[in-house]
């Protein structure tokens, strides 16, 4: 009993002699490291119709792929008016995908042709805000800087697949978008995914 009593003695005396110092904590969150690298933010809308979205539903037309024409000039495509008739919008497939699922857009003035189809907006509209009629300015304040020029168009491209989050995300190698200008005003927006 007494060898007891000093033992828990001693373990209470060299208890004592220890001061509680706070855990430190170390920060075990692994952070994601930043290998981002887009020039610019790409569209992906147009309204509310949106690249490589099976989801997206164009309620008027239920069987988009009687309205696709296929030339052998490209890439099959349906063209649109807006519901003034004064712009049209076409969507381009990809050879091997769904009529439900498109990769470029091209928004244009509407030229008089024959076109029949028709979306319930009043204008096209990208989703960072560009629209027909916009001046260079006003696009490279969107946009930025870092494009390149030809002519009359100014093109940005997003190509590094392997530091763009963008081009990883839907798996496609390069994205691009062009705008054209007349007298300083926007008439024609094309872009999309390159055809793989």
């Amino acid at each position: 009993m007494r060898t007891l009593f000093i033992l828990i003695i001693v373990t209470v005396c060299i208890s004592c002699g220890h001061t509680n110092k706070p855990t430190e904590h170390v920060n075990t969150t692994v952070q994601k490291k930043d290998t981002c690298r887009d020039n610019f933010v790409a569209d992906i809308k147009v309204n509310d119709i949106e690249l490589s979205n099976n989801n997206t539903s164009l309620s008027n037309y239920k069987d988009l792929n009687k309205l696709v024409t296929e030339d052998n000039q490209g890439l099959p495509y349906v063209s649109f008016l807006n519901k003034k008739e004064t712009e049209k919008l076409t969507f381009y497939f990809f050879y091997g995908s769904g009529y439900d699922e498109f990769y470029q857009f091209k928004i244009e003035p509407y030229t008089g042709n024959e076109l029949n189809n028709r979306l319930e907006y009043n204008s096209f509209i990208t989703e960072s805000g560009i629209k027909l009629g916009i001046t260079k300015t006003e696009l490279l304040k969107i946009k930025g800087n870092n494009y390149s020029e030809n002519d009359n168009t100014v093109k940005y491209v997003l190509s590094d697949y392997n530091n763009s989050c963008f081009l990883q995300k839907y798996n496609l190698p390069l994205y691009f978008s062009e705008y054209t200008f007349k007298d300083d005003k926007l008439i024609k927006i094309y872009f999309g995914f390159e055809y793989p």
